[in-house]
């Protein structure tokens, strides 16, 4: 996670869900494991190493919830189609809020208020027992948003619709 991001608080809160939890965690973020030594009994943090892009699709694939940083692991979070944190790169001049902001306009579209303010909550790493407990709801909106992703691509993306505008 980048600085300022508060893993440490988010993993207490999560903690306290009284469930078991698996946390793995990306290559570079090995000095998260020193957390493990806060007896947690419902979180397991395994370090894992780095890894090929289709690796870590199939890994973004198949966990329940994710956290990203990177514009890529953005975008793949996304196309996962699972619900997600991105932990976006803090700007000196507070742009990350606007792309942020930007983003959850367009992804929050249609879905219920509540929905929203879950997610939007979550994005801002608040109220972990409040999302987990709709987690079935985000799941299906962000598996509805990888369908819309993807159809929108099948016209041939950018280029198909530039010939198809120009002819």
């Amino acid at each position: 996670s980048y600085p300022g991001a508060p893993i440490k608080e988010w993993l207490a809160n999560l903690n306290q869900l009284q469930e078991s939890f698996d946390i793995f965690l990306a290559f570079g973020n090995a000095q998260l494991l020193n957390l493990q030594h806060h007896q947690w009994l419902n979180l397991n943090l395994i370090s894992m190493p780095f890894i090929p892009q289709d690796d870590y699709d199939w890994l973004l694939a198949h966990c329940d919830f994710n956290i990203v940083r990177g514009e890529d692991s953005f975008i793949r979070a996304q196309l996962a189609g699972k619900p997600f944190i991105w932990n976006i790169y803090p700007q000196d001049d507070g742009a990350h809020h606007t792309k942020l902001k930007a983003f959850l306009d367009l992804y929050l579209e249609g879905v219920t208020p509540q929905l929203q303010d879950l997610i939007t909550e979550a994005m801002e790493w608040q109220s972990g027992q409040d999302w987990w407990n709709n987690l079935p709801a985000w799941t299906e909106h962000a598996k509805h948003w990888q369908s819309a992703l993807i159809d929108r691509q099948s016209d041939g993306g950018l280029v198909g619709r530039l010939v198809k505008f120009v002819s």
